[in-house]
Order: C-alpha cells, then structure tokens, then sequence
C-alpha cells in the first residue's frame, strides 16, 4: 500500500467533478471555504482528484455579497 492508498486515494481513482451554483450576493468566504480543501487535496495527490466547476443562472459572473464577482 502506498502513502495516498493510507488516505483512500488511490492511482487508478477518477477525477470527481464538484459544482457550484452562485447566487447574487453569495457569501465568498463560505465558496472560499468549500473550494480550499479541494484545493489542497488535488495539490497534495500531485494531481486532480477533484474538479471545481462553477455555474450561474445565465453563465455570466455573479457578485459575491463583497461585490467581487465570480464566473
């Protein structure tokens, strides 16, 4: 067993795809916080476990409750 497979991450295991719906005046600290742990798992696998995808209802970017717009 190697070090990852310790982890339940193993070679041969699919990327999973991960979606986030935003609203208008989404909170961006609580997206910041759901995307850092995937993140950060990717980084420490050396490759993509998961993949961030980002949605609206128009595919336009949305402003975070900061005014910081996301796409």
């Amino acid at each position: 067993m190697n070090e990852w497979a310790r982890h339940g991450i193993f070679a041969g295991e699919a990327e999973r795809a991960i979606g986030f719906f935003l609203t208008p005046t989404f909170s961006m600290f609580s997206f910041v916080a759901a995307l850092e742990p995937l993140r950060v798992a990717n980084r420490l696998a050396g490759r993509n476990l998961y993949q961030r995808r980002v949605f609206s209802v128009d595919g336009l970017p949305v402003p975070s409750s900061s005014g910081i717009a996301q796409a």
